[in-house]
């Protein structure tokens, strides 16, 4: 076994162990809301995945910002086989996906043809969320500054990928390069490159792409882009009632202390995973009549703080940390334990100003529930 597949081996144990300790923090602080059953009617429950997960139909009804992102989520999907290859190449040198035989070829055309796709994506989103910047996207420094990270490691994974396999070109190891038409013409660039330096070349773009695959990897769970493995689950585990049903307060239920949600506790565990999906599209915001009209509601803001909020207590939650445990509170401001969700993240204004009309279920991509959180 060379160095580099040793390298290889604990850089990816690493990494998917890192990542599967953050996604089981996450779920664990989901599991401090209140227990939903969102399992039955399976079929119906897949029939929206295909539409509106797979399909993007949600999406479409701004055409331009539609068809970027489903160039950009099925160009991840038909590259994933692209990052298996990249992986396997790591553990077994030589590796490909050349025994799926008649397959092969159209495959690795098309991963190609969506490499270019997802970087013209990604380029534009760019261009729209720093140049045209639509009055929806307008969002706080830290998640601009999040949106712009992830479009620049996807734009590079799409050119590392690129250069890799146009190194394997240069140097005929590719048997099948005639598929791949733009690596196969990037290719000559490596031409009158020494066969050393070719080695080195290869190399390199090997690994800047396995790095930044599991770099992305494991900053989702840290991301607001969490929504790329959230969404789909989220988009299964959607409310089927027909379209305005509301479920109401018990108010004859005499064990109760409290009626409503005070903080997240108080909050479904669906309710807590729309605050993981929310892609901050502000496409709620902008179909809300409450919020047109200049009352103090955005649905977007109403999700991304109940985000922070679990981020914020979910820690100590599962912890089984207290107050009365904390003992004296030292220092200026409030311990995160003497918040709660309503007046210190969202106020009685914002919630009493919703029409209960759904706007923003109906547009939004993913399939958040706002007006129950509401």
């Amino acid at each position: 076994m060379s160095i580099k597949t040793i390298l290889f081996l604990f850089l990816l144990i690493f990494s998917f162990s890192f990542f599967s300790l953050n996604i089981r923090r996450l779920i664990k602080y989901l599991s401090i809301g209140k227990s939903e059953k969102r399992t039955d009617k399976p079929f119906d429950r897949l029939r929206n995945v295909a539409v509106i997960a797979f399909g993007q139909t949600k999406l479409f009804r701004e055409p331009l910002a539609g068809l970027m992102h489903f160039c950009i989520f099925w160009g991840f999907v038909i590259l994933l086989l692209a990052i298996i290859e990249s992986l396997g190449e790591g553990i077994n040198p030589g590796f490909t996906l050349s025994f799926l035989g008649v397959l092969y070829p159209p495959l690795i055309f098309l991963q190609d043809v969506f490499g270019i796709l997802v970087i013209g994506s990604c380029l534009f989103a760019l261009v729209r969320r720093h140049i045209f910047k639509p009055a929806r996207l307008d969002v706080d420094r830290h998640a601009k500054i999040d949106a712009t990270i992830i479009l620049v490691i996807i734009l590079l994974i799409m050119c590392s990928m690129f250069l890799q396999n146009a190194a394997y070109i240069s140097r005929g190891i590719d048997k099948t390069s005639e598929s791949r038409f733009l690596s196969c013409a990037l290719a000559s660039i490596f031409e009158n490159v020494p066969e050393a330096q070719q080695e080195f070349w290869l190399d390199f773009f090997w690994w800047f792409h396995i790095l930044l695959v599991l770099g992305f990897l494991n900053y989702l769970p840290f991301s607001k882009h969490l929504h790329i493995l959230s969404s789909i689950p989220n988009v299964y585990l959607a409310k089927l009632d027909a379209r305005g049903t509301l479920q109401a307060l018990n108010l004859q239920d005499e064990k109760a202390t409290r009626f409503g949600v005070a903080d997240v506790e108080d909050l479904t565990w669906k309710n807590l995973l729309d605050g993981y999906t929310c892609t901050e599209c502000g496409r709620c915001t902008a179909s809300c009549p409450a919020a047109i009209t200049g009352k103090p509601l955005s649905p977007k803001k109403i999700i991304v703080d109940v985000r922070q909020r679990l981020m914020e207590k979910g820690p100590l939650a599962v912890s089984g940390v207290t107050l009365e445990s904390l003992g004296e509170i030292q220092g200026n401001g409030k311990h995160p334990l003497q918040k709660q969700l309503i007046d210190d993240y969202i106020t009685e204004d914002e919630l009493w100003a919703c029409t209960t009309c759904m706007a923003c279920v109906q547009e939004c991509p993913v399939m958040i529930e706002h007006v129950d959180a509401i």
